[in-house]
């Protein structure tokens, strides 16, 4: 079956991309309005990323949610895959994409800006996936890492690296 653009948009539940999105926009319009030095571009690549991880996670919870059986016709949830929009092979495949573009993204940004960066976002994910008392402090430790992700700090390091942009 032929999918329209839309019907991937949709599959990938954008109404809560503003969840990722904001506390990154919020982060980098704070900081300028103190004074700090903010790196709009490396802002504007991490609120692409955060929508693509959260993307990614929202159709790899529905292919998931699907194959458990937590997922069917007749629950409440993504209906992508219980009424045959999609089948689950579709929505598995679009997560894979989603997350390699993400994961791209992601070393293009430690790229431009180093390894600290790399090293937030593995602690990140350890005390995510590895501590469950973490996970209710996560929440804080997210805004620590956003505004060392727009700090200017990343885009001074990218333009020493890089003299001629």
């Amino acid at each position: 079956m032929k999918h329209s653009l839309k019907d991937w948009i949709i599959a990938t539940r954008p109404w809560s991309f503003t969840a990722s999105a904001m506390p990154v926009i919020v982060t980098a319009a704070w900081m300028a309005a103190n004074d700090r030095d903010v790196c709009w571009w490396l802002a504007a690549l991490t609120v692409v990323n955060i929508i693509l991880v959260h993307a990614a996670g929202n159709t790899w919870s529905d292919y998931h949610d699907y194959v458990k059986g937590v997922d069917t016709a007749d629950t409440y949830g993504a209906k992508t895959i219980t009424t045959g929009l999609f089948t689950a092979n579709e929505i598995r495949h679009l997560s894979e994409i989603l997350n390699i573009a993400a994961i791209a993204m992601g070393i293009a940004m430690v790229a431009m800006t180093g390894l600290p960066l790399l090293w937030i976002g593995y602690s990140y994910h350890f005390m995510l996936l590895h501590t469950p008392y973490a996970r209710n402090v996560v929440h804080h430790y997210r805004h620590l890492v956003l505004g060392l992700t727009v700090d200017g700090t990343a885009c001074r390091t990218y333009h020493r690296r890089h003299p001629a942009l």
